[in-house]
């Protein structure tokens, strides 16, 4: 029931003005767009595949007790954050590591690894003797490759 004397009470929508509404609704159509568009772009985008690598790794080899005999095993590691003692559980372990030689030997090891460019990547060795004891963390050998070849030329081009 209304009031002769009261004006009829206006809600939040009476006081914004019709103009307001269609500019707020076509901003808020060209954000969407806009989004539409980088959503698009992202799922275009070009991603560079992983190549296959050849690894080698040189080190001399430890002993079984210090620098004396033949140690047991090797377990080595890579991974794309720096290796250390809270990063090596989860670093991936090589396979088919090689048996370890006399101590002070000179030791190398080559295997293939899947990389991408531009990316810093680590490897660590941990060496265990017959008795199960295990050496420290290595030093950590660092690799990035880069890729500096260019495709190759068209030479069939033809112009009708």
């Amino acid at each position: 029931m209304k009031c002769k004397n009261r004006p009829a009470k206006k809600t939040l929508l009476d006081l914004i003005p019709e103009k307001a509404f269609i500019v707020g609704f076509y901003v808020g159509m060209a954000i969407i767009a806009i989004l539409l568009i980088l959503v698009i772009l992202e799922s275009c985008r070009v991603q560079a595949s992983p190549v296959e690598k050849q690894v080698t790794l040189t080190w001399t080899a430890p002993g079984d007790d210090g620098n004396i005999g033949q140690a047991g095993a090797y377990d080595i590691r890579y991974n794309t954050v720096p290796i250390n003692a809270a990063t090596w559980e989860t670093s991936t372990q090589v396979e088919n590591e090689p048996t370890p030689k006399l101590a002070m030997s000179s030791e190398s090891f080559s295997f293939g690894l899947m990389i991408e460019y531009d990316v810093t990547y680590y490897f660590a060795i941990k060496t265990v003797d017959d008795a199960g004891n295990w050496s420290g963390l290595s030093n950590i050998a660092t690799r990035i490759w880069h890729d500096d070849m260019p495709p190759v030329a068209i030479l069939d081009l033809i112009a009708n």
